[in-house]
């Protein structure tokens, strides 16, 4: 954008099928629900209209262990469970009678497990889940996404969780990821992946179009690309990554995280419309947050860091983008966060149109343009079709400030930092009639701050809240008229320090201007 910004501060001179891993998950130690926001959202909220994943049913997809089990709970058939992780919940175990398998118990604790508490052990912030159904991995690719004329089976329920991997790609890996594409399209239901702990890219089913690959927030996942040979080459995975020690706790706390959005949207009628996979998935990519990597970083043909992917799960946030409410093209004007779902116009652009209130930057703006890849079945033939939309913003008077225009990915992804006050739009153009999620949120605030301490004859200042692809200057002045550049800096991430060793013997202000750049191409 063009022009600059300025905040003054005034200072005186002196003044193969296989688990993700077995390791110990780390929330003993770890607070990870106020890491993903978990604590602000049960903060914000009475105790009686926090969510918990109530009355939304699950699939627990899980690699069978050394003795062929593959279950969180000891059974046969539909069972109630017996221990008190899983006290008041029904399973229905589709690939036959298993003991409980550590793993599958464990990924499940952090997915629907009774204990909230993380000092007293694993946790769960959707113990409301009572409705579960268990595949061994194996039968799944076999019997639930089939082959030859069979469809898939049909998913009744709202979420599905892999932790399991494959690190070859068989023969059959691209029928059956387009059959789990398929099924995701059609049942509309939200299918949550495992990347690997480290090394290459997995097969099964993080190359996925309309799933959500997820990996760590410490970066030990897997790394890249999908890989040739695959359908679908060259797309960034994951797309999400959490707090845990290993991609399959990560996937639990995701999966857990969907079923409290998917509760809200089934219990308000006004957002009905947000009850759908992909909706859900936009409003989780666009909460994601940033500020725990300070090298994150998009390009506009490139929509995902190629690391943490749209960032680190945070449910607060989006909580707050489902609940902003199902916003209007123009000439509705929408909020400054919220989310809509709607078919693409091949003919002409759809348009949002959206104001930033005066007295107020927005210190963040993250939006998420998500759709599936559509696949026709006929006879035990798939045939993939991929739309290609954009998604683009604008100042009001029609200046483009960021765009997200990649061909490869189902997704397109808008972020920046310290949008002055005004009037904006988005807006969404597309090659294909097909049904796409948009989701938004702006974080206003006082934007970037300056503030100094004294060191001796020198001050020590330090700037916060930037965005290391703009440009600063810190200015000086001895009368508030004349201002002149003593400091210029490109961040290396949203915080930065200098010293003005020239500081004492006479009055002096300082302020702080930048210029908000658009993102690289």
């Amino acid at each position: 954008m063009a022009g600059a910004r300025g905040r003054s501060h005034l200072a005186r001179g002196a003044a193969i099928l296989c688990f993700l891993s077995a390791c110990p998950p780390t929330s003993l130690a770890n607070p990870w629900q106020d890491a993903i926001g978990y604590s602000l959202l049960s903060e914000r909220l009475s105790p009686t209209s926090l969510p918990t994943g109530d009355g939304i049913a699950v699939t627990q997809v899980e690699a069978p262990d050394g003795s062929g089990n593959y279950l969180a709970e000891s059974g046969n058939n539909t069972f109630p469970a017996a221990t008190a992780s899983f006290t008041g919940k029904m399973f229905t175990a589709h690939s036959g009678s298993s003991a409980a398998s550590g793993h599958a118990n464990t990924v499940a604790r952090f997915f629907f497990g009774n204990n909230t508490d993380p000092a007293q052990g694993v946790a769960s912030i959707a113990p409301g889940i009572t409705n579960i159904s268990g595949y061994n991995a194996s039968d799944y690719l076999t019997f639930f996404l089939g082959f030859g004329a069979s469809p898939p089976a049909t998913e009744n329920g709202r979420i599905q969780n892999h932790a399991w991997i494959t690190t070859s790609p068989g023969f059959f890996v691209n029928n059956q990821i387009q059959r789990f594409d398929f099924a995701i399209a059609r049942d509309d239901f939200l299918a949550i992946t495992g990347m690997n702990n480290g090394g290459t890219i997995p097969y099964h089913m993080v190359t996925g179009y309309n799933a959500i690959a997820i990996g760590r927030s410490d970066g030990g996942h897997s790394i890249g690309v999908t890989p040739s040979g695959v359908d679908g080459p060259g797309r960034i995975k994951p797309e999400l990554v959490a707090p845990q020690n290993t991609t399959s706790w990560a996937t639990g706390i995701v999966s857990s995280a969907a079923a409290l959005l998917f509760q809200v949207a089934n219990d308000e009628p006004a957002l009905a419309d947000a009850n759908h996979a992909d909706t859900i998935k936009a409003i989780l990519l666009a909460g994601a947050t940033k500020e725990e990597f300070p090298n994150w970083t998009r390009l506009q043909s490139r929509p995902l860091d190629t690391t943490y992917g749209a960032g680190e799960l945070n449910i607060n946030h989006s909580h707050t983008i489902l609940t902003g409410g199902k916003q209007s093209p123009l000439p509705a004007n929408a909020n400054p966060t919220g989310w809509d779902r709607r078919t693409a116009n091949p003919a002409n652009p759809i348009v949002y149109h959206f104001t930033i209130p005066a007295g107020t930057i927005a210190e963040e703006f993250s939006a998420f343009l998500v759709w599936h890849r559509q696949l026709s079945f006929n006879s035990g033939t798939l045939t993939p079709s991929l739309a290609n939309l954009d998604l683009v913003l604008k100042s009001a008077t029609g200046t483009v400030i960021d765009s997200s225009h990649g061909s490869l990915h189902n997704l397109e992804h808008i972020h920046s930092r310290n949008l002055p006050p005004g009037a904006y739009r988005l807006e969404i153009t597309a090659d294909t009639a097909v049904p796409f999620a948009l989701a938004w949120r702006s974080t206003c605030g006082p934007g970037p701050d300056l503030a100094s301490k004294p060191n001796g004859n020198a001050l020590d200042f330090t700037c916060s809240n930037l965005d290391p692809n703009a440009t600063y200057q810190i200015m000086t002045s001895i009368d508030l008229i004349t201002w002149t550049p003593a400091h210029t800096f490109s961040p290396a991430n949203t915080t930065h320090t200098w010293t003005d060793p020239n500081s004492t013997g006479h009055c002096k202000f300082y302020s702080l201007h930048w210029t908000v750049p658009a993102a690289a191409p």
